[in-house]
């Protein structure tokens, strides 16, 4: 598969499996934490050898005075190096600190079926956990915010 190919398989599959997977993840952060929340959304970047996607989430500045990170993010992403497609994604807070994250997959072979249901296994698997993280982050930040010193924190 060359890479203008793979670049139009990343994107109907971003549009079909992933993004939907987020808008859920999206939702359930909403309902359970509409109080607290500037904004809670998906970004999508994309270019000739990277997609990726993500969920900002932003708490409100004014809630958490002290305390200098307000936000959890969800990132995912497919690079493409030459002939080899990589899978990466985690949930940090945006000082970088990562609360989870999916081990560096290889994708061997995007015309396999048994490749992309393993793939497809791999997402759901690190989607199921996402909300219990991103909550985690939120968490985190209200009791650093408590204490007033989110940078010390490791």
């Amino acid at each position: 598969m060359d890479n203008l190919n793979k670049n139009l398989y990343l994107e109907k599959w971003g549009n079909e499996f992933i993004i939907p997977q987020l808008e859920e993840i999206v939702s359930k952060i909403k309902i359970n934490h509409n109080d607290i929340l500037s904004y809670s959304r998906i970004e999508t970047t994309k270019n000739d050898t990277i997609f990726s996607w993500l969920i900002s989430t932003v708490l409100k500045p004014y809630m958490f005075e002290n305390t200098d990170i307000h936000e959890v993010v969800l990132s995912i992403s497919f690079q493409i190096k030459g002939r080899n497609i990589f899978l990466d994604g985690d949930i940090s807070l945006e000082d970088g600190r990562i609360l989870y994250e999916i081990d560096r997959y290889f994708i061997l072979d995007l015309n396999s079926k048994e490749e992309c249901i393993h793939i497809n296994n791999l997402l759901l698997q690190f989607f199921d956990m996402s909300f219990y993280f991103i909550q985690k982050g939120i968490n985190l930040i209200s009791e650093e915010n408590k204490k007033g010193n989110v940078s010390d924190f490791n």
